[in-house]
C-alpha cells in the first residue's frame, strides 16, 4: 500500500481522487433518482441517508457511516458536486495514509505528501474563494 517507487507514490495519490469524484457524482446520482421517486426533498433525504449508510457503513461503524453520509448530503445539496468531491477526497486521504506524528517512521514521507496534497487543495479553494480581494480593508463602516 504505501510506496517504494515514484509509481507506486502517484497510484496511491490518484486512488483517492478517483473514489473522491466517483462518489461524489454516484452520490449526486442517487440523491437525483430519490427525489424523483419521493417527490419531496425530505423524503429524498431520508431515503438517501438511509439507504447510503447502509452500503456506506463498516462493521460497528455505524455511527461514522450516517455522519459521512449526511455531510455528503449537505455538501451536495448546498454547495455542490466539487465540494462533496474535495470532502470525499480529504476523507479518503485521512483514512487512507497513516498520521506523520513520528517523523522517523518508514511511512512518514508518504504521510507527509498525502497531508500535503490537502494543505494544497485547500490554499488553491481559498485563494480561488478570495478572487484577488484583499483580507483586510481599512473600512470599518458598513456597506
Amino acid at each position: 500500500m504505501l510506496m517504494s517507487s515514484a509509481a507506486g507514490w502517484l497510484s496511491a495519490l490518484c486512488n483517492p481522487c478517483l473514489f473522491a469524484v466517483g462518489g461524489a457524482l454516484s452520490s449526486l446520482f442517487f440523491l437525483t433518482v430519490f427525489l424523483l421517486i419521493g417527490r419531496v426533498q425530505w423524503l429524498a433525504a431520508l431515503l438517501f441517508i438511509g439507504t447510503m449508510s447502509v452500503l456506506v457503513a463498516k462493521p460497528g461503524a455505524t455511527i461514522s457511516g450516517i455522519i459521512v453520509v449526511c455531510a455528503i448530503w449537505l455538501a451536495l445539496t448546498r454547495f455542490g458536486v466539487l465540494t462533496a468531491s474535495a470532502m470525499l477526497y480529504v476523507n479518503n486521504v485521512a483514512e487512507r495514509f497513516p498520521s506523520p506524528l513520528a517523523p522517523s517512521a518508514w511511512y512518514a514521507e508518504s504521510a507527509v505528501v498525502a497531508i500535503l496534497s490537502v494543505v494544497i487543495l485547500a490554499l488553491y479553494a481559498f485563494r480561488t474563494t478570495v478572487a484577488g480581494r484583499p483580507l483586510w480593508t481599512d473600512d470599518i463602516e458598513p456597506r
